[in-house]
């Protein structure tokens, strides 16, 4: 009797180790595209944006009539989307994250 009880722990105790690998890689997966996410919508500021891109803060202004880079205004504040960048800096083949 002893060594089918045994033999259950052992069985429940690989079970169990089973479900938390599962769960720690469903976890880490998750934490990556929240990370991904985050990234995608980080906020630059114009001089954040000017600098990263290597252009003037007149050259953003041209981009946001144009409609190419078409910042978010809070209040008074101007932001780019950190992905919205990058994504140029990829098309230019400049990106260097």
């Amino acid at each position: 009797m002893s060594s089918g009880l045994s033999g259950f722990v052992s069985e429940l105790c690989e079970a169990m180790r089973e479900i938390m690998r599962e769960g720690a890689a469903e976890a880490y997966a998750k934490g990556r595209a929240d990370e991904a996410a985050r990234k995608e919508t980080a906020a630059l500021s114009v001089a954040e944006t000017a600098k990263m891109l290597g252009v003037a803060r007149s050259t953003l202004w041209k981009w946001e009539k144009s409609g190419y880079l078409v910042p978010a205004k809070v209040g008074r504040k101007v932001l780019y989307k950190r992905g919205e960048v990058e994504r140029i800096l990829t098309k230019a083949g400049r990106a260097n994250n």
